[in-house]
């Protein structure tokens, strides 16, 4: 829980009881009507609809839908781009749902009246509520910061914008505030905390009018009963004429919840592992996708206990007063808004180089001993199988906790050694190291010594540099970069995770921990 300081918590609670919200409404003509037209085919096609053929285009149709409704942008934006796309598609319509194919062309002609329209309602709107005392601080609340580039480069278009400040969501947990939010999008985008326990004095939310957004907003604190809050609906005009209403789509039934598209898991993953060979022999692990801050993703390891260091700016202090920011965390137990470690140059593992450091000129035999014995057990493996080499460990060798799933955890490059002493002498044992037992031991002890050392050093580095860092300056930009000052080599930055792969696939190992740039999807 996010702990505040008296006066802090008086001025929220000041805000809060004096809040004003206030709702505007925009209405695009052909944007409407290309919405219309996506409604009327999906009703049309009933269960058809998830057929893989139109889930693809639909979900290509809903997130241009989405860049529209989110981002202040002209409504051609990317319309060229989504037209060439459709164009393949109706080709494909003809041979697969014949009946279908007019009813999609009808799609893409409302697409192709897009790509002649430069509106941009949205726009509009946030200049006419800009204040005129340039004094005020006014920002801008995006959905989701992946737009915040695009939208940066068309606010600098106008002077009149350019001390509007974008922010995210997470900058609006702390106690910083604003004089008034603009936020774009209905409300139940949003954390219940932007409108409960708000951040300014006035919130404008901005949004199409044909997106349905009934609420009905309750305060976090008891009210003042000389400031009560106020809600003002504000609405443009929408221009009704029988070209605006599509056949068997009347208004009432149009005026639905705008849903945040799925995010397409698998086609995020496929480019980021299109360079990776298809050797079978490749070692694979159980895995997740995590899409960072900053258009950035990574492969993060999804055994059962695999940990990671990990930044929760929402967690103070505990009990005991200790800072319970910076931990180690089990990789299933992360969640959006935490900030991961990763390294920046060179890739791969951050916790190794500084280790190798540790462990000074012993470093590589240490390694190579820990590179063969895994080698040789993989060996033994691929003879065989996983269950047979899990008999012949618990029957001949010894060991007490042997498994087909703690035998994959015992072959990856990540883990350094069993747990149990009897379990790792089984191994050395089975694949012929019994006589080298003690030098095996001794290397596989002072190799997790080490690690264990360096993850020490990175949560002490860390936690004194959140200390005398603007952490709202941290959720502004989205990533935080950790000075290390013995290990220059190494470059490493605490990125906050945006969202997280819900299930798990097989990976190549290689690609774990390996930090990569994506395109908006």
């Amino acid at each position: 829980m996010k702990n505040f300081t008296i006066v802090e918590t008086d001025e929220l609670y000041t805000r809060a009881s004096q809040r004003k919200i206030y709702t505007h409404e925009v209405y695009q003509e052909a944007l409407h009507v290309f919405c219309q037209n996506i409604r009327s085919l999906e009703k049309e096609l009933g269960e058809q609809v998830y057929d893989e053929y139109w889930k693809e285009l639909f979900r290509e149709l809903k997130t241009f839908r989405f860049t529209l409704y989110a981002a202040p942008t002209p409504v051609n934006f990317q319309s060229t781009l989504l037209l060439q796309i459709l164009q393949k598609k109706l080709n494909d319509c003809q041979n697969l749902f014949p009946s279908f194919w007019q009813k999609l062309k009808i799609v893409i002609d409302s697409v192709y009246t897009l790509t002649n329209t430069s509106d941009n309602p949205l726009l509009t709107k946030i200049l006419e509520l800009m204040p005129p005392e340039k004094m005020r601080k006014t920002v801008l609340l995006l959905k989701e910061d992946r737009f915040a580039l695009t939208v940066e480069k068309i606010l600098q278009n106008h002077s009149e914008l350019q001390h509007l400040e974008l922010i995210n969501k997470y900058q609006l947990r702390g106690a910083y505030c604003y004089d008034r939010i603009l936020a774009i999008g209905p409300h139940y985008w949003f954390p219940e905390y932007v409108f409960n326990a708000p951040r300014a004095n006035e919130i404008h939310y901005i949004r199409y009018s044909w997106v349905s957004d009934t609420w009905e907003v309750k305060p976090l604190f008891i009210q003042a009963t000389t400031s009560p809050t106020v809600f003002d609906h504000s609405m443009q005009p929408v221009k009704k004429s029988m070209k605006n209403v599509i056949k068997g789509i009347d208004e009432k039934e149009h005026l639905e919840q705008e849903d945040i598209p799925e995010i397409n898991w698998s086609s995020i993953s496929t480019k980021l592992l299109k360079n990776i060979s298809n050797d079978r022999s490749l070692e694979t692990v159980p895995a997740k996708l995590v899409l960072l801050a900053n258009n950035h993703a990574v492969f993060l390891e999804a055994s059962d206990n695999t940990k990671t260091l990990a930044l929760d700016l929402e967690d103070e202090r505990d009990e005991n007063g200790e800072t319970q920011q910076v931990k180690r965390i089990l990789v299933t137990k992360l969640q959006s808004g935490m900030f991961l470690l990763q390294r920046t140059g060179g890739g791969g593992d951050y916790i190794v180089p500084i280790a190798n450091a540790k462990l000074g000129k012993n470093a590589n035999r240490y390694r190579e001993k820990q590179a063969h014995w895994k080698e040789l057990l993989r060996q033994k493996t691929e003879a065989a199988d996983l269950l047979t080499v899990c008999v012949e460990l618990l029957d001949e060798g010894g060991s007490e906790n042997t498994t087909e799933i703690n035998l994959r955890h015992w072959l990856s490059s990540k883990n350094i050694r069993p747990r149990n002493d009897e379990d790792f002498k089984a191994i050395l044992k089975l694949v012929g190291l019994q006589a080298e037992e003690k030098m095996y031991l001794e290397a596989a002890n002072k190799i997790k010594a080490a690690h264990k050392s360096a993850g020490m050093y990175l949560r002490d580095l860390l936690i004194k540099q959140v200390a005398k860092t603007d952490l709202h300056e941290i959720q502004k930009k989205g990533y935080l970069e950790i000075d290390l000052p013995k290990f220059s080599e190494v470059s490493i930055s605490a990125f906050r995770i945006e969202h997280i792969e819900p299930d798990s696939t097989e990976v190549p190992y290689s690609h774990i921990g390996r930090l990569t740039m994506i395109k908006d999807e």
